[in-house]
Protein backbone atom coordinates (compact mmCIF):
# COMPACT_ATOMS: atom_id res chain seq x y z
CA UNK A 1 0.00 0.00 0.00
CA UNK A 2 1.25 3.24 -1.18
CA UNK A 3 0.71 6.23 1.33
CA UNK A 4 0.72 9.65 0.25
CA UNK A 5 2.58 12.60 2.10
CA UNK A 6 2.10 16.06 2.17
CA UNK A 7 5.57 17.14 2.95
CA UNK A 8 6.40 19.09 -0.22
CA UNK A 9 3.30 21.50 -0.28
CA UNK A 10 4.60 23.07 3.51
CA UNK A 11 1.56 24.77 4.23
CA UNK A 12 0.97 26.82 1.24
CA UNK A 13 -3.01 26.37 1.66
CA UNK A 14 -2.27 27.91 4.93
CA UNK A 15 -1.18 31.10 3.67
CA UNK A 16 -3.39 31.11 0.86
CA UNK A 17 -6.66 31.15 3.37
CA UNK A 18 -4.65 33.66 5.20
CA UNK A 19 -4.28 36.09 2.66
CA UNK A 20 -8.04 35.29 1.73
CA UNK A 21 -9.33 36.56 5.35
CA UNK A 22 -7.26 39.31 5.27
CA UNK A 23 -8.09 40.55 1.74
CA UNK A 24 -11.80 39.97 3.64
CA UNK A 25 -10.95 41.95 6.22
CA UNK A 26 -9.28 45.08 4.52
CA UNK A 27 -12.55 44.97 1.94
CA UNK A 28 -15.28 44.97 5.17
CA UNK A 29 -12.75 47.97 6.79
CA UNK A 30 -13.78 49.58 3.37
CA UNK A 31 -17.11 49.33 3.17
CA UNK A 32 -17.68 50.28 6.93
CA UNK A 33 -15.31 52.98 6.31
CA UNK A 34 -17.77 54.03 2.95
CA UNK A 35 -20.76 53.46 4.57
CA UNK A 36 -19.55 55.92 7.81
CA UNK A 37 -18.74 58.60 4.98
CA UNK A 38 -21.53 57.86 3.04
CA UNK A 39 -23.73 59.13 6.52
CA UNK A 40 -21.80 62.05 7.63
CA UNK A 41 -21.88 63.68 3.95
CA UNK A 42 -26.00 62.79 3.93
CA UNK A 43 -25.98 64.46 7.60
CA UNK A 44 -24.10 67.49 6.45
CA UNK A 45 -26.94 68.08 3.43
CA UNK A 46 -29.62 67.79 5.69
CA UNK A 47 -27.99 70.59 7.67
CA UNK A 48 -27.04 72.39 5.07
CA UNK A 49 -31.06 72.12 3.61
CA UNK A 50 -32.37 72.95 6.94
CA UNK A 51 -29.69 76.56 7.27
CA UNK A 52 -31.17 77.16 3.85
CA UNK A 53 -34.87 76.78 4.18
CA UNK A 54 -33.97 78.87 7.61
CA UNK A 55 -32.10 81.72 5.95
CA UNK A 56 -35.16 81.34 3.19
CA UNK A 57 -37.81 82.07 6.39
CA UNK A 58 -36.19 84.56 7.48
CA UNK A 59 -36.60 86.38 4.36
CA UNK A 60 -39.68 85.90 4.25
CA UNK A 61 -40.49 86.50 7.40
CA UNK A 62 -38.87 90.22 6.81
CA UNK A 63 -40.72 90.76 3.69
CA UNK A 64 -44.13 90.28 5.85
CA UNK A 65 -42.98 92.13 8.71
CA UNK A 66 -42.32 95.30 6.00
CA UNK A 67 -45.72 94.90 4.04
CA UNK A 68 -47.64 94.52 7.25
CA UNK A 69 -45.69 97.68 8.73
CA UNK A 70 -47.05 100.25 5.74
CA UNK A 71 -50.42 98.16 5.29
CA UNK A 72 -52.15 96.81 8.44
CA UNK A 73 -50.29 99.61 10.73
CA UNK A 74 -51.40 102.28 8.19
CA UNK A 75 -48.83 103.94 5.53
CA UNK A 76 -49.69 107.53 6.70
CA UNK A 77 -48.87 107.22 10.74
CA UNK A 78 -46.61 109.08 11.92
CA UNK A 79 -44.82 106.06 13.62
CA UNK A 80 -45.20 102.78 13.77
CA UNK A 81 -45.96 100.84 16.91
CA UNK A 82 -43.19 98.02 18.32
CA UNK A 83 -43.46 95.16 16.42
CA UNK A 84 -40.74 93.07 19.20
CA UNK A 85 -42.28 89.43 20.02
CA UNK A 86 -40.04 86.21 21.22
CA UNK A 87 -39.60 85.58 17.15
CA UNK A 88 -38.09 88.68 16.28
CA UNK A 89 -35.72 91.16 17.72
CA UNK A 90 -35.29 94.29 16.26
CA UNK A 91 -35.27 97.97 17.35
CA UNK A 92 -38.67 99.55 16.06
CA UNK A 93 -37.87 103.42 15.97
CA UNK A 94 -34.87 102.78 13.41
CA UNK A 95 -37.15 100.45 11.42
CA UNK A 96 -40.04 102.70 10.90
CA UNK A 97 -37.16 105.58 9.89
CA UNK A 98 -35.91 103.11 7.24
CA UNK A 99 -39.54 101.99 5.87
CA UNK A 100 -40.14 105.90 5.58
CA UNK A 101 -37.11 107.48 4.77
CA UNK A 102 -37.47 110.41 7.94
CA UNK A 103 -37.53 110.51 11.69
CA UNK A 104 -40.80 110.44 12.93
CA UNK A 105 -39.15 111.74 16.27
CA UNK A 106 -36.50 114.77 15.25
CA UNK A 107 -36.18 116.46 11.66
CA UNK A 108 -32.31 116.35 12.23
CA UNK A 109 -32.27 112.76 13.48
CA UNK A 110 -29.87 110.37 11.16
CA UNK A 111 -32.14 107.99 9.28
CA UNK A 112 -30.23 104.45 9.62
CA UNK A 113 -28.85 102.74 6.33
CA UNK A 114 -29.45 99.30 7.41
CA UNK A 115 -31.34 97.40 10.29
CA UNK A 116 -30.86 94.17 11.63
CA UNK A 117 -33.87 91.53 12.38
CA UNK A 118 -32.84 88.59 14.37
CA UNK A 119 -34.90 85.71 14.64
CA UNK A 120 -33.59 83.33 17.11
CA UNK A 121 -34.66 79.75 16.90
CA UNK A 122 -33.49 77.68 19.41
CA UNK A 123 -29.72 78.06 21.49
CA UNK A 124 -28.18 76.46 17.92
CA UNK A 125 -29.15 78.30 15.25
CA UNK A 126 -30.61 81.85 14.40
CA UNK A 127 -31.51 83.89 11.94
CA UNK A 128 -30.07 87.47 11.19
CA UNK A 129 -31.99 89.69 8.15
CA UNK A 130 -30.26 93.11 7.60
CA UNK A 131 -32.35 95.41 5.91
CA UNK A 132 -30.68 98.39 3.31
CA UNK A 133 -32.31 100.79 1.69
CA UNK A 134 -30.66 101.13 -1.85
CA UNK A 135 -30.25 104.99 -3.56
CA UNK A 136 -33.10 106.42 -4.79
CA UNK A 137 -34.92 103.06 -3.18
CA UNK A 138 -38.74 105.16 -3.60
CA UNK A 139 -40.26 105.48 -7.17
CA UNK A 140 -43.87 106.67 -8.81
CA UNK A 141 -45.59 103.64 -10.66
CA UNK A 142 -47.97 105.67 -13.06
CA UNK A 143 -51.25 103.57 -13.57
CA UNK A 144 -51.67 102.86 -17.00
CA UNK A 145 -54.44 100.00 -18.70
CA UNK A 146 -51.59 98.06 -19.69
CA UNK A 147 -50.98 97.51 -15.99
CA UNK A 148 -53.97 96.88 -15.26
CA UNK A 149 -54.63 94.35 -18.03
CA UNK A 150 -51.55 92.27 -16.98
CA UNK A 151 -52.86 92.47 -13.44
CA UNK A 152 -49.36 90.70 -12.51
CA UNK A 153 -48.31 93.66 -9.68
CA UNK A 154 -50.85 92.96 -7.46
CA UNK A 155 -51.44 96.28 -5.12
CA UNK A 156 -51.12 99.23 -6.91
CA UNK A 157 -51.60 98.65 -10.67
CA UNK A 158 -54.22 100.11 -12.55
CA UNK A 159 -55.47 103.00 -13.26
CA UNK A 160 -54.55 104.75 -9.69
CA UNK A 161 -50.44 103.69 -9.83
CA UNK A 162 -48.72 103.97 -6.88
CA UNK A 163 -45.15 104.40 -5.28
CA UNK A 164 -42.92 101.68 -4.97
CA UNK A 165 -39.91 101.10 -2.37
CA UNK A 166 -36.92 98.76 -3.27
CA UNK A 167 -35.43 97.00 -0.13
CA UNK A 168 -32.21 94.86 -0.31
CA UNK A 169 -32.58 92.13 2.35
CA UNK A 170 -29.38 90.21 2.95
CA UNK A 171 -30.54 86.62 5.52
CA UNK A 172 -28.07 84.56 6.92
CA UNK A 173 -29.16 81.40 9.15
CA UNK A 174 -26.50 80.06 11.34
CA UNK A 175 -26.30 76.48 13.53
CA UNK A 176 -23.69 75.88 15.69
CA UNK A 177 -24.15 72.95 18.25
CA UNK A 178 -20.59 72.97 18.89
CA UNK A 179 -20.24 69.70 16.77
CA UNK A 180 -21.65 70.91 14.28
CA UNK A 181 -21.39 73.77 12.27
CA UNK A 182 -23.39 75.16 9.12
CA UNK A 183 -24.47 78.61 7.42
CA UNK A 184 -26.11 79.57 4.39
CA UNK A 185 -26.89 83.32 3.03
CA UNK A 186 -29.41 84.79 1.03
CA UNK A 187 -29.86 88.15 -0.90
CA UNK A 188 -32.31 89.07 -2.33
CA UNK A 189 -34.97 92.83 -3.35
CA UNK A 190 -37.91 93.11 -1.44
CA UNK A 191 -40.60 95.34 -3.27
CA UNK A 192 -43.33 97.13 -1.89
CA UNK A 193 -46.16 98.93 -3.97
CA UNK A 194 -48.28 101.53 -2.02
CA UNK A 195 -51.50 102.94 -3.17
CA UNK A 196 -53.42 106.36 -1.87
Amino acid sequence: MLLYTYKTESGSALIVALMILVLLGLLGLFAINSSITTERISGNEKLQHQTFNIADGGLSATCMLIHNSFYNLGFYNTAIPALNSTLCIYNPLEFTQLLLGFSTTSPTATIPSSVSILYPLDTYCDANVTVTTPPNNTSIIPGTGAEFAAGSEGIGVGAIGGIQKLFSLQSIARFNNGSELSSSQIDGTYREVLTP
